[in-house]
C-alpha cells in the first residue's frame, strides 16, 4: 500500500496535475483517519517541498496535493539561493538514516556560491539525489556534495559517493521514470523509480541540467547546473 501510495503522490506532485489538484481515496474509517494522513506525513518528511491538507469525510479522506504545477509545467518562485545552507539542510534531514547505514556524509559547498532557483524545488532535488547514493552506494560509504561556479555563468553542484558505480548501460537511461538499475536491490531498498526522473524534470525548469558520471567499483556523482544568483 505504501509504495502504490508514494507512486501515486509523486506522479500527482511532477506531472501535468494542476495546483491543488484534490486525490480522494475511499475506504474504511481506519483507513481515512489513520492510514492515509500517516502515509501522507511519511512521504512528507522525505519531500520538503511537498504539502497536503487531509479533510475526512465519513469514510473518504481527501487529499490536496499543493504541488505547484499548471499544465505539466513546474511553478517556480525563483529567488537567490545559498546553496551551502541548502545542501547543509537537507544533509540534516537524512543524518540519521545516514547513520543507519554507517554513511558519513559531508558538504563542501564554498560559503556565497548562490543559485537563482526555487529554493523548496532545490532542496527537493539534492534530497532524492542524496536519498540515491545513500540507499545503492556502498554501507559504510561516504556522501560528499560539492559546488563552484562555472566559466559560462551557471553554478554546479555534485553528489558523489563511493559505492559500487553504475554499469555504462545504464547511465543513460537512469533518469527515466520507473526505470530501475538493479530490479531486485529497488525492492529491497524501497522507493518508486520516480526520484531521479522528478529531478530530470524540475532542473529543466529551471533552465538547468543534469547529468551522472560513475565508474563502476569506484561511485557514482551526479550534478545538478543552475544559473547562478545575480
Amino acid at each position: 500500500m505504501n509504495k502504490f501510495f508514494f507512486c501515486l503522490l509523486e506522479v500527482l506532485a511532477t506531472t501535468g496535475v494542476r495546483a491543488d489538484s484534490k486525490l480522494v481515496i475511499k475506504g474504511s474509517d481506519t483507513l481515512g483517519a489513520k492510514l492515509v494522513p500517516t502515509l501522507a506525513e511519511e512521504y512528507k518528511a522525505q519531500h520538503p517541498g511537498f504539502s497536503f491538507e487531509i479533510a475526512a469525510e465519513g469514510s473518504t479522506t481527501g487529499i490536496t496535493v499543493s504541488a505547484r504545477l499548471d499544465a505539466g509545467q513546474v511553478q517556480l518562485h525563483l529567488q537567490p539561493v545559498q546553496l551551502r545552507a541548502a545542501v547543509q539542510e537537507t544533509l540534516d534531514d537524512f543524518t540519521l538514516i545516514a547513520r543507519a547505514r554507517g554513511v558519513v556524509l559531508e558538504s563542501t559547498v564554498p560559503v556565497g556560491l548562490a543559485a537563482h532557483a526555487d529554493p523548496d524545488r532545490l532542496r527537493q532535488m539534492i534530497s532524492n539525489l542524496v536519498d540515491n547514493v545513500i540507499k545503492y552506494g556502498r554501507p559504510d560509504g561516504r556522501v560528499v556534495v560539492s559546488g563552484r561556479a562555472l566559466a559560462d555563468g551557471r553554478v554546479e553542484l555534485g553528489i558523489r559517493d563511493n559505492g559500487p558505480g553504475i554499469p555504462a548501460e545504464a547511465t543513460g537511461r537512469i533518469f527515466e521514470r520507473f526505470y530501475r538499475v538493479d530490479k531486485a536491490r529497488s525492492r529491497e531498498q524501497g522507493g518508486t523509480g520516480l526520484g531521479l526522473a522528478i529531478v530530470k524534470n524540475v532542473i529543466q525548469a529551471h533552465g538547468g541540467e543534469v547529468r551522472v558520471e560513475s565508474t563502476p567499483g569506484a561511485g557514482t556523482e551526479f550534478f545538478l547546473v543552475l544559473p547562478a544568483a545575480a
